[in-house]
């Protein structure tokens, strides 16, 4: 039997996306928590969530997988992102105002006017979901355009390696840099790229592609056992000749992952298909209850992102980290993510989040 078909065969739930997506907000919430508790993150179990598994991941997965989600939605017209894609960037907007408040009332807490600089650097900050607003606006160009997947790919393919260049700028005016910041890679005191257009764009394209690709697979489980070993050993042996040397994103600095170069991006996609694979498997043994819950966190999975956000801003880095200045271990940060994970994924569910359309 051929592995893939002419005609889409394998349209339902994708359970492997679910889970990969679950596992990625887990790690996402631990690393938040870990920055903004102030761990140690430059080695130990910090390094080893800051760095490898909430790095490469985290985020990338995310992107990936709203790719997949792309090929298997109902709605995928040019009107209907674009507007998704509005609505995505008001909401990483104003999830900004609600990071930036903590910092502003501590200026009159701590009488230390230098939480203004932070709480102009959270107002501007281009997060997730400015991303995915802009990922979603310019695939609706794209679609508007007609533009094949072909072209898709070339487009993806000329920003990653542009963007491999032009990252971490400074154009020495917070009224250019402001605008730029969605587009390129900016890095300063007062406006600061984390996830730039140019350098992420290229994994929902993948991710797309990949999702052509499963609606016509005749055997995930033939599939994910290919793509498995590939992915892991590709991995496995990057990061053992890369992390030791600090090469690219493993490099002291955090824009090196942000502000990733084409290389990165090949290993940080490799090392998506590689959990997504892996999360293939696991979800086979799962029980329906157990799957059914995975689902129903990922269906509010863009509001358990901002609920967290709230939390780690106002508990963690207004209160315990600069208002009381406590220094917890690492055990008990991470104690402590755990349970602002099982309280955002709870907060997701109620009003008025949970009517919120995000």
């Amino acid at each position: 039997m051929r592995l893939f078909s002419q005609q889409e065969i394998n349209t339902g739930r994708q359970y492997a996306v679910d889970m990969a997506k679950m596992f990625a907000i887990f790690f996402m919430v631990i690393i938040h928590t870990f920055e903004n508790g102030e761990a140690e993150m430059d080695s130990g179990i910090g390094y080893f969530f800051d760095s490898i598994v909430g790095a490469q991941f985290g985020a990338p997965v995310f992107m990936v997988c709203m790719g997949i989600g792309l090929t298997y939605s109902r709605k995928s017209d040019s009107k209907t992102m674009a507007h998704r894609g509005l609505l995505l960037l008001l909401a990483g907007y104003l999830l900004n105002i609600a990071r930036a408040l903590p910092m502003f009332l501590l200026v009159p807490a701590t009488h230390d006017t230098s939480y203004y600089a932070d709480g102009i650097n959270a107002l501007t900050d281009v997060d997730i979901l400015q991303f995915a607003g802009m990922a979603f606006l310019l695939l609706a160009l794209c679609r508007r355009l007609n533009l094949s997947f072909v072209w898709l790919c070339l487009l993806a393919i000329v920003m990653s390696v542009a963007g491999s260049f032009i990252r971490k700028m400074d154009f020495g005016s917070f009224w250019i840099n402001l605008p730029c910041s969605l587009i390129i890679g900016i890095d300063t005191e007062l406006v600061k790229t984390d996830f730039p257009l140019l350098n992420w764009f290229s994994f929902v394209v993948a991710g797309y592609g990949f999702g052509l690709l499963l609606r016509r697979c005749t055997d995930c489980n033939k599939l994910n056992c290919y793509i498995l070993p590939v992915t892991a050993l590709i991995y496995a042996a990057y990061t053992a000749y890369a992390l030791p040397r600090g090469i690219g994103m493993f490099g002291d600095c955090p824009q090196d992952f942000y502000h990733m170069n084409f290389l990165d991006m090949i290993i940080c996609l490799d090392a998506s298909l590689l959990g997504i694979s892996l999360c293939h498997f696991i979800a086979k043994v799962m029980t329906d209850n157990l799957m059914q819950s995975v689902t129903r966190i990922c269906n509010d999975l863009t509001k358990i992102y901002v609920a967290q956000w709230i939390i780690i801003m106002w508990l963690v880095r207004g209160f315990m980290t600069e208002y009381m200045g406590w220094e917890l271990s690492i055990g008990w940060l991470f104690v402590v993510g755990l349970g602002i994970l099982v309280l955002s994924i709870g907060w997701a569910r109620v009003k008025p989040l949970s009517k919120l359309k995000i």
